[in-house]
């Protein structure tokens, strides 16, 4: 770079790194049947939370399909997260 008064300046060089947004969804929703289908980018742990912040479940799921046994989990809102991404699921 050159200033406007003649002199010469080198920058210094910066590594950017660039992430992938998380994928994150979820089906059938609402759900009934104790099962659902997670479809998520990366693999990670998956994170339920009931409807007061409480967290209720965590599964290790791959890149891709998954099926979750949710049968175990109270009727109602749940958040799901893995990573950056999010999603809601009601459990009938």
């Amino acid at each position: 770079q050159q200033d406007v008064n003649g002199l010469q300046s080198i920058s210094k060089t910066l590594m950017l790194q660039w992430s992938a947004i998380t994928v994150l969804q979820v089906y059938p929703n609402p759900a009934a049947n104790g099962f659902v289908q997670v479809n998520n980018s990366k693999a990670g742990v998956l994170q339920f939370f009931n409807a007061a912040g409480a967290l209720v479940k965590q599964v290790l799921v791959s890149a891709g399909k998954n099926t979750i046994d949710i049968s175990s989990l109270a009727k109602g809102y749940h958040i799901l997260v893995i990573g950056e991404g999010k999603a809601s699921l009601i459990i009938k």
